[in-house]
């Protein structure tokens, strides 16, 4: 299972330091094939990034934890919840001092 805090203990640096691009630290962290990973726009994507779960439970859990409601899961589908998911992801990250790529920032 995957909480926020575990992305922030991925996001941060050996030090303990916030890198300054989001981009910048998934190509740091990921895999040499995580160029075929759509991160900007997939939570599986994101989460595969960054080496923990991506798992529909996983993903679920971390929605309910960020405020997602288990009655839009229901109603609205998985679909729905992950675009929510990563939208609230980033805009954590970003009040916690990361800068997004212009391509992922809300418009």
């Amino acid at each position: 299972m995957c909480a926020f805090v575990d992305i922030e203990k991925v996001i941060l640096d050996k030090e303990g330091k916030q890198q300054p691009v989001l981009a910048d630290r998934i190509k740091e962290i990921a895999d040499s094939d995580s160029g075929s990973l759509d991160w900007k726009r997939s939570m599986t994507d994101f989460l595969r990034a960054i080496k923990l779960d991506p798992s529909y439970g996983s993903r679920k859990e971390l929605a309910l934890e960020l405020g997602y409601q288990m009655e839009d899961i229901i109603r609205k589908g998985a679909s729905e919840m992950n675009t929510w998911l990563l939208a609230e992801v980033f805009q954590r990250l970003e009040k916690r001092g990361l800068k997004l790529p212009d391509d992922v920032k809300k418009k």
